[in-house]
């Protein structure tokens, strides 16, 4: 498929507008890769048929699904390890202890296929059983209905298991099914799954004590990452905490104290309000 100038600015700047996702000119292999398929489902041969296509009427479905093949985002089980660790081992220690008159709230924020929201609920079952009994909730959104689909589904591959699933939570947490595997009822139960869009959704999530929003603002410009922090941050209960991906940016230090515990390093609220951005 030859990428034209004229229908990559068209597709980047529809991303860009629908999800402040920022494609440089380096990604229009990138574009290329992740359209083939949506090119194949509609039958069209070339992407400026797509963009033509997309530029009819009624064909913001068609729109939707573009943006959504080129969000799909990577993930994997226990990804990177430490911060599983210090969540296991500092953080769910610290806010378990505090006093709370509602549940533990937990937002895993571009979620993709589920993989992070899991690990989180695999962690709560097996060394928090009262939390994962109803006294916690993890909300996990994405933009992707696709990927929302996957993920309810709660339905892995050999593969996307063998990404860092230890063979003992394997035995304990997985089902085997139809040459898959399938998360158990009893981690599934401990997470919702919502469609939402960072930058234009209101926040209808409750007051926060975790937010897990990694390996997401790289991909943002600088306003648009202000934008999604600032809410985020808004939505943070007294003594709440963020974790961003290792390779993204501090937030500033209005109210967030930098909490490090090993190699990762956490975000947390100390004030009753926060005014900064990054």
């Amino acid at each position: 498929m030859l990428l034209g100038t004229a229908e990559f600015d068209y597709v980047r700047r529809l991303v860009q507008d629908r999800s402040g996702v920022v494609l440089d000119d380096t990604k229009g292999y990138l574009v290329e890769s992740r359209l083939r398929p949506v090119m194949k489902r509609h039958g069209v041969r070339t992407l400026a048929d797509l963009v033509g296509a997309i530029r009819r009427r009624n064909q913001d479905a068609l729109a939707t699904e573009v943006v959504e093949a080129m969000l799909t985002g990577e993930t994997a089980f226990f990804r990177d390890g430490a911060p599983f660790e210090a969540l296991r081992n500092h953080i769910l220690p610290e806010l378990t202890r505090a006093p709370r008159d509602r549940p533990l709230n937990i937002w895993c924020a571009a979620s993709s296929s589920g993989q992070e929201p899991y690990s989180v609920a695999m962690l709560l079952v097996d060394h928090y059983p009262h939390l994962a009994g109803g006294h916690a909730r993890i909300v996990a959104t994405d933009l992707s209905s696709q990927a929302l689909v996957r993920a309810r589904s709660g339905i892995f591959s050999d593969i996307e298991i063998g990404r860092g699933v230890p063979r003992d939570v394997l035995g304990r947490h997985f089902e085997r099914q139809d040459g898959q595997y399938r998360v158990a009822e009893r981690v599934k139960n401990v997470v919702e799954f919502r469609q939402m869009n960072l930058l234009r959704d209101p926040p209808p999530l409750p007051a926060l004590d975790l937010v897990l929003m990694r390996n997401v603002l790289v991909y943002f410009d600088g306003p648009s990452r202000a934008a999604v922090l600032q809410r985020a941050a808004s939505m943070m209960a007294h003594g709440g905490y963020l974790l961003l991906g290792s390779s993204e940016g501090a937030v500033g230090d209005a109210g967030l104290e930098v909490v490090r515990h090993g190699r990762t390093r956490f975000y947390r609220r100390n004030s009753p309000a926060w005014r900064g951005a990054p």
